[in-house]
């Protein structure tokens, strides 16, 4: 396998360390069966590329997430595969924002109470891939410290007490936050959770209540040293407000609703596009037309006017700024005026899928698909979206957008230097 500087950089690595990996070497364990399927599916030639976001092992051990795009070629005599070519583009922290918006609003859809510091650590030590995760109260006087959720390698163990003057949790209460990159034994020596625990580094920050007040700390930990401070940074700015609140939602209601304030601007300036469809007609409408048969659901998508009854379906209750931006429109309602003139005839092909897809019970899809821009640019973007609700609730959609264009700008460079290389082989 031969890679660029910038791969091996991206992963750790030079350029001769990595020249007798395959793929799958570098490849997270979990993503490697469909990276085999992808790859098999070039062999067997029903294709000759794919794209898919997928993860892989840094030489640390830390996991890059990125969106790949394969591009094989094949002798036009022999029909022998001559080689292939990937582009890697790291799209690791937009993936973990995004993930921790997704995880801090939508993941906690139907928990309430205590299970809420639950799923909220859970989150957090998944995708700061931490060992431990904890999500804490404060005492009034700031001396005192209790877990409300404490996890350990992915499980919840119990809570516990300690005193704030033993542990890095009071320098976080004290100044606000605090990273302990390594060596918290050796400057925390009575903190005997770190030190039974074999801990090394610790991420902290205090979470406030609406007054301003520390109302409790939110941390991680692991077992080696600590790296992408800036990735975790960003991930506590996005759990703390949603933690401190509900902490403070035991005292009071009017607390929360402020803290859903806070998330709508968190939301708000979130640097990916998200949009929020009340999708109950469309859910009701697409499984009622395959319930005749899946013809009939085929035939309605096909029919010239498929785009308008397709987004007549869909009510639009909120986006941010973000979407505003990438669509090129003057405000959001701008860009509500023109919604139904950025779906060209390139995007029915994705908004078919979606429909498809919701019509057969499938919640969550990712995929790609393109848009024109309320100026008439044409827009290539990654598109994720989760369908959450019930029959009796109603059905919600939740739709990001990643803006790829530079990147299929250059894909195509790419597809064209390799059609140009094979036509001079024949040459």
């Amino acid at each position: 396998m031969f890679v660029n500087q910038s791969l091996a950089a991206m992963l750790g690595y030079t350029p001769e360390e990595m020249s007798d990996f395959s793929f799958l070497d570098i490849t997270h364990p979990d993503d490697r069966e469909t990276s085999s399927q992808n790859f098999q599916r070039i062999l067997d030639r029903e294709t000759n590329k794919f794209i898919v976001n997928k993860r892989y092992l840094r030489k640390d051990g830390s996991i890059l997430i990125a969106n790949t795009k394969v591009l094989a070629v094949f002798c036009e005599y022999t029909d022998e595969l001559l080689y292939s070519i990937a582009t890697v583009e790291d799209i690791s922290e937009r993936a973990y924002a995004e993930m921790a918006l997704k995880k801090a609003g939508v993941g906690l859809t139907g928990y309430t109470g205590k299970s809420v510091f639950e799923v909220l650590a859970k989150s957090l030590a998944e995708i700061t891939e931490a060992d431990f995760a904890m999500i804490a109260e404060v005492s009034n006087d700031g001396s005192q410290v209790e877990t409300l959720a404490l996890i350990a390698d992915g499980e919840s163990i119990p809570n516990i007490s300690y005193s704030a003057s033993i542990a890095p949790c009071g320098i976080v209460i004290e100044s606000g936050s605090v990273i302990v990159q390594q060596h918290v034994q050796r400057d925390f020596p009575e903190d005997s959770f770190c030190i039974d625990n074999d801990i090394i580094s610790y991420a902290g920050t205090q979470l406030k209540n609406s007054n301003g007040v520390v109302n409790g700390v939110i941390a991680v930990m692991h077992r080696k040293l600590l790296d992408h401070e800036d990735r975790i940074n960003t991930i506590f700015s996005i759990f703390s407000d949603r933690a401190s609140a509900e902490i403070e939602r035991l005292r009071s209601v009017d607390a929360l609703k402020r803290s859903e304030k806070r998330y709508r601007e968190l939301y708000d300036n979130a640097p990916v596009s998200f949009w929020e469809f009340d999708a109950t007609d469309l859910v009701n409408w697409s499984r009622m037309k395959i319930e005749e048969s899946q013809e009939a659901l085929k035939e309605a998508l096909h029919k010239p006017d498929s785009k308008v009854e397709i987004l007549g379906h869909l009510k639009v209750l909120d986006f941010n700024r973000a979407s505003v931006d990438l669509f090129e429109a003057d405000s959001k309602e701008h860009l509500l005026e023109n919604f139904l003139d950025i779906h060209n005839d390139a995007s029915m092909p994705g908004l078919r899928g979606l429909v498809m897809s919701i019509a057969r019970n499938i919640t969550l899809c990712a995929g790609e698909n393109t848009y024109r821009t309320i100026k008439g640019n044409t827009l290539h973007v990654r598109a994720n979206w989760a369908i959450e609700g019930s029959s009796e609730t109603g059905y919600r959609l939740i739709l990001s957008l990643m803006d790829i264009t530079s990147r299929k700008e250059a894909e195509q460079v790419l597809e064209n230097l390799a059609s140009g290389g094979g036509e001079e082989g024949r040459e």
